[in-house]
């Protein structure tokens, strides 16, 4: 951008059209676009996120454990060539799951699954 800036102002006949003026308004103008735009762009970046992503084609996805899950004590699982964390839900920090239980993907995040336990009757499905 302050290079777009710069050649604008050469263009007007503001500034001279020499290597050295146009290095320096360049660096001057990134300087200055820089300070100005810091602190938006920042807040920018804080946006609000939720603590779960509940947008992803892995929600509903159901998987069998291989190892012991506890709210503690997360349990691995490879799925698709990936190594996932499993997290239990907030809804179930009490729940203690063994190898061999089913669980539904509730939430994703990077490189994390939060799982619940699925029920009796909706692991027949």
């Amino acid at each position: 951008v302050a290079a777009v800036l710069a050649g604008l102002l050469a263009m007007l006949g503001v500034l001279p059209e020499t290597v050295t003026v146009m290095f320096s308004a360049t660096g001057i103008g990134a300087g200055l676009l820089t300070a100005a735009l810091w602190q938006p762009l920042k807040r920018l970046q804080r946006g609000a996120r939720s603590p779960d992503n509940k947008h992803s084609d892995f929600i509903g996805l159901t998987l069998t454990l291989t190892e012991p899950l506890t709210s503690a004590h997360p349990a691995t699982i490879k799925y698709s060539g990936v190594a996932w964390q499993l997290v239990l839900s907030g809804s179930c920090n009490d729940a203690s799951l063994q190898a061999g239980d089913k669980v539904r993907v509730v939430g994703v995040d990077v490189g994390r699954f939060t799982v619940e336990p699925v029920g009796e009757a909706e692991s027949s499905h």
